[in-house]
């Protein structure tokens, strides 16, 4: 009978607990706090690697503050998309899947967003000097 209602599930609020579920136990962070956590970090790694890398590879005759500008457009474009991702897991974390599914899910969309985070900054450097270089 212990054992049983240790297994047993039950649906409250905005999750299901289990005693098996460390997530959903209350003993350490739900997956959507974990996501809006590393999507703040994303945040801060991708503006910074814009302001370091970017925008020393943007050369301007004259107007130095276009640079800025972009650097502000750029950062503006990403932040729609690192908060769908967020939104995704504040409704994926009160779902009913599984703790598996729901560890999975969360490791492929935070190697997702680290990729971007760090790939963009480092594209658009290659491709402004690329151009810097063809003019």
């Amino acid at each position: 009978m212990v054992r049983a209602r240790q297994t047993e599930s039950v649906r409250m609020g905005s999750g299901q607990f289990s005693a098996g579920n460390p997530l959903r136990s209350g003993k350490s962070k739900s997956f959507a706090r974990q996501m809006s956590d590393h999507v703040a970090m994303a945040l801060v790694v991708y503006t910074l690697l814009l302001i370091f890398l970017v925008t020393p590879a943007i050369e301007t005759k004259g107007l130095s503050i276009v640079p800025y500008f972009l650097l502000i457009l750029l950062v503006a474009a990403i932040i729609p998309l690192f908060r769908r991702l967020d939104r995704r897991w504040t409704l994926l974390d009160g779902s009913e899947l599984s703790y598996d599914s729901l560890k999975s899910r969360f490791n492929i969309d935070r190697a997702k967003l680290w990729v971007v985070a760090i790939a963009v900054p480092l594209i658009l450097v290659s491709l402004f000097r690329a151009v810097s270089a063809a003019l």
